[in-house]
Order: structure tokens, then sequence, then C-alpha cells
């Protein structure tokens, strides 16, 4: 009889497993992105902060400069993320990027040197900072900023910036490379660049965009091979008929 009802329990396990099993699935979503020929355009800093959506899911696409976009993932900061990639884009190529750790953060503190686990500048953490926040130097509207340092404009150091004109832009480095009131700036280099540089090491995005990848379950059963679910269909089958005859 013990065995009868094993055959049994096996079965339905093996069954139940085959056809009911879940994974989690990691997706990667663009939760904001501002386009340097956006005609509506989200501040690059109150954009991100500002709770609610912005723009359709279309709007995403970091091959299309013309809009922006926010996501209200940024709102809920989801507890599944594994990873936050800040990007600068030029015509929908990925050409500098830096990875945080999200875990323990909020959508407002994670953009610091002690979340980064990657980065396309080999002197991210290592270098000094005069600034390395969202926010960055507010008063001249240099969002997403990280920079080295200052002394003035002929010196400015740094790795990136997303400038919006709603403020004074003293420096030349900024004004020369502002198109629709904006301008979104990289290091071309592995490391950081004086910003007025014209001999290719200061990069101009059309689009700046942050990404977030999560564990996103799958709700959805796992397809089983035939044979093995007639086998599994089997064995329940038998193991009931034994148990009846008893």
């Amino acid at each position: 009889m013990k065995k009868k009802l094993l055959t049994t329990a096996i079965a339905i396990g093996l069954t139940a497993g085959l056809l009911n099993s879940a994974q989690a699935a990691l997706v990667t979503d663009v939760v904001f992105k501002l386009g340097v020929n956006s005609t509506v355009k989200l501040d690059a800093y109150t954009g991100w902060t500002t709770a609610g959506s912005f723009g359709v899911a279309g709007d995403s696409h970091v091959t299309d400069s013309t809009k922006d976009y926010r996501s209200t993932l940024i709102d809920t900061w989801p507890n599944t993320m594994t990873s936050v990639r800040v990007s600068m884009f030029k015509q929908g190529v990925e050409q500098a990027f830096i990875d945080f750790d999200p875990s323990g953060t909020s959508s407002t503190n994670f953009f610091t040197t002690g979340n980064v686990t990657g980065s396309s500048w080999t002197d991210i953490t290592s270098a000094p900072h005069n600034f390395f926040s969202i926010a960055g130097d507010d008063f001249y509207d240099r969002h997403w900023f990280v920079n080295r340092n200052y002394g003035g404009c002929s010196v400015d150091v740094g790795h990136m910036v997303v400038i919006d004109s709603d403020g004074s832009q003293p420096c030349g480095w900024e004004t020369n490379r502002l198109v629709n009131d904006r301008a979104f700036l990289y290091s071309t280099t592995a490391i950081n660049e004086n910003w007025n540089q014209t001999n290719g090491d200061i990069g101009l995005a059309d689009v700046f965009a942050v990404s977030i990848t999560r564990n996103v379950p799958d709700t959805g059963t796992v397809p089983v091979p035939a044979p093995l679910a007639l086998i599994g269909l089997g064995l329940l089958g038998l193991g009931i008929r034994r148990k009846t005859k008893q």
C-alpha cells in the first residue's frame, strides 16, 4: 500500500512541477529619457524627482531624440531591481554609462560613487569629485553631474553632465554646445576630461537615459516535452487505479 501511494505522490509531484513551475525573468526598462530635440521637455532634475508619468511607452526608445519620457517605476523604485544604468546615447548607440547597485537606495540617492558597480570610465570611483549627484550644480542647471573640479571655466574637468538652459551658463564649454537649450556632455575617453576640449574628447549625446533591470515573475507555465507529460500523467493514472483496487 505504501509503495502505491508513493508512486501516486511522485507522479503528482512530477506532473505538477513540470506543468506549473514559474520562473523569474530579468527585464530592463528605460524609466527616464531626455532628447536633445524634444519640444515638450522635462527638467533634468525636477522631472526626475516629481512623481507621475510623462509621455507614452513608445517615447522611451533611445533612438528617438525628439521626445522626453518618465515612468512611474521611478516613484515605486521596485525592491526587485538588480541594477540601474545611467547612459549617454548618440543615434541610438550607447556612448558612455555608469552602473549602480540599487540595494537599500531610493530614486534620489542611488547616484553616488559608493553604489557604482561598473562604468565606461575607468577612474569613475578613484578620481576626486566636487559634484557627483542628480541635482548637481543646480545654480547653473548642471544636473546628473559627475565633475572632478572647478577652477575657472578653462580648467573645469569632469565625466558627464546634463545641461538645461533655464539658468545662467557662465562657461563657453556649455553655451557653445547647447542644442534646443540643452546639452548632454560626456568624456569620450576612459577618464575625466577638460570640458573645453575640442579634439573629440568631449562628446555630445542626443539622448540621456536611465534604465533599471529587475526580476519580474513569469506567471506562465514552462512548456513540457510531450513524452514527459504523458509519462507523468500515465504514472498518475496507474497509481490511482491501483489504489482503487485495494
